[in-house]
């Protein structure tokens, strides 16, 4: 196991604290010492999982969606197939530029 969980980074941070050292660490968790080094490198740093760093797919459309609901009547959607259309002519949208 070379990555560090979520769960496993927690139990790093309590072992840390515990005074394991990073060799003791690597072995209780079953990773390398440089696994160790490198996400409490990360952790002072204060970095984040890039995931969560990562525009969602609708922001990139949110302006495309909220301009055609202003063009419906009340400015809602009224059904599953309302919706399935807005969502193609979106998609015909982006792929033409």
């Amino acid at each position: 196991m070379g990555r560090l969980e979520n769960e496993a980074r927690t139990e790093m941070t309590v072992l840390l604290k515990q005074g394991h050292s990073q060799s003791s660490m690597a072995r209780l968790l079953g990773v390398s010492e440089e696994a160790v080094r490198y996400h409490r490198r990360r952790d002072a740093a204060g970095a984040v999982d890039g995931r969560t760093a990562q525009v969602s797919t609708a922001a990139v459309v949110a302006d495309a969606i909220a301009h055609w609901r202003t063009q419906q009547p009340g400015g809602r959607l009224d059904g599953d197939a309302q919706l399935l259309s807005a969502a193609r002519q979106v998609e015909m949208a982006l792929a033409s530029g």
